[in-house]
């Protein structure tokens, strides 16, 4: 590789693996005599992948995921799926071309038991935008191979030149916390609507969870979005999937 490795993310058993910096990317099986390639050659990226800037492995389905910034020379919101066992399988979850740099990024799996007991799986997105100063939380459930649809975006203000970071919490609200030099905020991803909590002025407050309006939603394909970079005005809306 060209350069320094950012980003290294195995499987559970260690027998292959993803290795990448922010220009290129390769997978190694060890499994198939040391069998390995250039995620830029996969059949759906067609050498087109450029800055990558997260990866994250996913057990339960034997999956990595892939975000990067560029694809066919165009600036945007990009997020590949390979198969552990075979780089050839691969599936775009998101192709947005909104021509803006992203930075700050995280790339989690979310593993939650409904009230019902099934089990959902959701890929957490997160990232900076540049010249529209918000800060993206991205939120798709991967339960089922092949059925992946996106459940909610929310959008909040992010200065581009101040750093920030976001990752989830594993307790049973399933919170997302974003973590920036203007302080701390929540996001509970979670099946729990809502439930009260005390600042550190005493002051009792109640946090709803995205899921809480889940109703708003009339058809599958659906998503909600949340626009929150103004905090005087908060606007939920009802999208269509990009």
């Amino acid at each position: 590789m060209a350069q320094q490795p950012l980003y290294f993310r195995p499987n559970a058993d260690q027998t292959c693996f993803m290795i990448a910096d922010s220009n290129e990317g390769r997978y190694v099986n060890l499994n198939k005599s040391k069998k390995d390639g250039d995620i830029d050659w996969t059949e759906q990226s067609e050498g087109d992948i450029d800055c990558i800037k997260n990866i994250v492995y996913c057990p339960d389905a034997d999956q990595f995921y892939v975000l990067f910034n560029k694809y066919q020379e165009k600036l945007g919101f990009y997020v590949l799926k390979i198969d552990a066992n075979d780089i050839r399988r691969t599936e775009f979850l998101i192709k947005l071309k909104n021509k803006l740099d992203i930075g700050d990024t995280s790339l989690q799996i979310n593993k939650e038991v409904k009230p019902n007991g099934e089990i959902q799986k959701e890929l957490v997105i997160s990232y900076k935008c540049i010249y529209i100063n918000t800060y993206n939380v991205v939120v798709m459930d991967i339960t089922q191979d092949g059925d992946q649809h996106l459940i909610f975006r929310h959008e909040s203000f992010q200065l581009w030149e101040s750093e920030c970071q976001g990752f989830m919490l594993q307790n049973k609200n399933q919170d997302f916390i974003h973590l920036g030099k203007e302080g701390l905020f929540v996001l509970s991803l979670g099946s729990n609507a809502k439930r009260p909590v005390v600042d550190n002025k005493g002051i009792d407050k109640m946090i709803h969870s995205l899921e809480s309006v889940n109703f708003l939603k009339q058809d599958r394909d659906n998503f909600v979005l949340f626009a929150c970079t103004d905090p005087d005005c908060k606007v939920i809306s009802i999208q269509q999937e990009f």
